[in-house]
């Protein structure tokens, strides 16, 4: 199921379903038992009151039946009151030849059990076996005067007065289940009704419900469809999310400002690629239509070649940094690493910059570094030569370098009053220069891009800084181990 709404709906009312079906049983289960107990708190009331009427007097036991003590029976009731040795006290009503099972324990608590009742219907039997109570009939020891005193209560099977003659004494009565386990089977019937029902009201009712709840989502999705390259600045907005939807918002807006950044800066790259070429371009032009009506002799024949090579060398120069910047942002491949001693690496690159320009260099000698040597000098290569060409004329470019947890810092610094803290975070953007009027030279404004993604390539780390006019770039290169 590929539909988010189809999952929810689906998940609710599985949920749902187990958890009517749960209270069901709980509820099933706790309305039988009541009904049961009900049954047997009945069934042990009259027995308790049957061994209230047996009786043991001059050493006979007899059960005295009286409509006062014993409310009339029904047809759905038996009792049997009887001796250990198997004689019969009391049978009511008269049962016949049918008689009432009893479990063989001897035991005055009571014990209940399902049987089948005389007529094949199914019932419920209660059994208690005690010492009957003992009375005699002597006025002169009766102080209050009663022709009856009890002498000894009734008692369980196992009293000591069982060996002084007291005989043992059994009840079994039985009650007709038929009408309990006819209103279990009923509530059954009604509980599964009630739950058929309401599972099938909940059917109709969760799709709609999940529908209403998912209708910000229905919206946000209908506003990132309507997202293009003209309406990309546009933040997405919905009228009070919910609080789960908040985060989806924020990070799509988040996502949209990064994509509207993105084509900002792809807009401007080709802006500023027509701008870098159109120039060298427009002196070849030049030269070539002078060079037709005017047709150049002598040392103006090679100042003329001059230009043009100028010029072209030029265009080359901008079409090599535009490839070696895209075949970096185009690799995913970790390049093959290496050991690379700093000071040296460091040495050969400030002798294509320096020019006999003063320079303050505080690298060890020891240091020693994990990278790719081609990828590493490109990077060197053109944060040293962006240093000199930007910094004050006059003052030093300062190059240093010191261990850290990793490996090793290399920090290449020169005073600047070009720069300002704001510009820093548009540092590494391709063809971004301070000078907006792009005055023209060799340097195209892809330096530091190129440095950016070298070092991204090598897993070097990059953080620039400026404080009090001068400017800092710190590269975090990995020590081999």
């Amino acid at each position: 199921m590929n539909s988010l709404r189809g999952r929810v709906t689906a998940f609710t009312l599985l949920a749902t379903l187990g958890l009517i079906l749960s209270a069901g049983f709980l509820l099933e289960h706790f309305i039988e038992a009541q009904l049961r107990q009900g049954l047997d708190r009945a069934l042990e009331a009259r027995s308790e009151t049957m061994v209230g009427l047996t009786e043991q007097e001059n050493g006979t036991v007899l059960v005295e039946f009286d409509e006062i003590y014993l409310p009339k029976l029904n047809q759905h009731e038996l009792i049997e009151v009887r001796l250990d040795s198997g004689e019969y006290l009391a049978r009511l009503p008269d049962l016949g030849s049918a008689q009432l099972v009893a479990d063989g324990r001897k035991s005055i608590a009571p014990r209940f059990s399902d049987m089948t009742m005389p007529g094949g219907s199914p019932g419920r039997q209660v059994q208690i076996d005690f010492l009957p109570l003992i009375e005699i009939e002597d006025e002169l020891d009766d102080p209050e005067g009663s022709d009856d005193l009890v002498v000894a209560p009734a008692a369980p099977p196992d009293h000591p007065s069982a060996a002084e003659g007291r005989p043992l004494v059994t009840v079994l009565v039985a009650f007709d289940s038929s009408d309990t386990l006819r209103h279990i089977y009923d509530f059954r019937v009604k509980l599964g009704l009630v739950s058929f029902l309401l599972l099938a009201a909940l059917a109709l009712l969760v799709p709609w419900l999940v529908g209403r709840g998912m209708m910000p989502l229905v919206a946000l999705g209908e506003k990132v469809r309507r997202l293009d390259v003209a309406n990309l600045g546009e933040p997405l907005v919905l009228a009070d999310p919910p609080r789960e939807l908040r985060p989806l918002v924020t990070r799509l807006d988040d996502l949209r400002e990064r994509l509207a950044r993105s084509f900002e800066r792809e807009r401007r790259f080709s802006s500023d690629v027509a701008h870098e070429l159109r120039t060298p371009i427009a002196e070849l032009r030049t030269l070539s239509e002078v060079a037709l009506r005017f047709p150049p002799e002598g040392a103006q024949n090679a100042e003329f070649y001059g230009d043009v090579r100028q010029a072209a060398l030029r265009m080359e120069h901008l079409a090599e940094q535009l490839l070696a910047l895209a075949r970096l942002e185009e690799s995913t491949s970790l390049p093959s690493l290496g050991r690379l001693r700093l000071l040296p690496a460091v040495a050969a690159v400030l002798a294509r910059h320096a020019d006999g320009e003063a320079t303050s260099t505080a690298v060890p000698e020891e240091a020693e570094v994990l990278t790719q040597e081609t990828l590493f000098e490109l990077l060197l290569d053109n944060l040293i030569g962006n240093a000199f060409a930007h910094r004050t004329p006059g003052t030093p470019v300062e190059i240093a370098a010191r261990p850290s947890p990793a490996g090793w810092v290399l920090t290449c610094s020169n005073r600047t009053d070009q720069l300002e803290a704001a510009d820093l975070e548009s540092l590494f953007e391709r063809f971004w220069r301070k000078d907006s009027a792009r005055t023209g030279g060799r340097h195209s404004g892809l330096g530091m891009a190129l440095a950016r993604s070298a070092a991204a390539s090598l897993r070097i780390g990059v953080e620039v800084t400026l404080a009090a006019g001068v400017f800092s770039i710190s590269l975090e290169i990995p020590a081999p181990t």
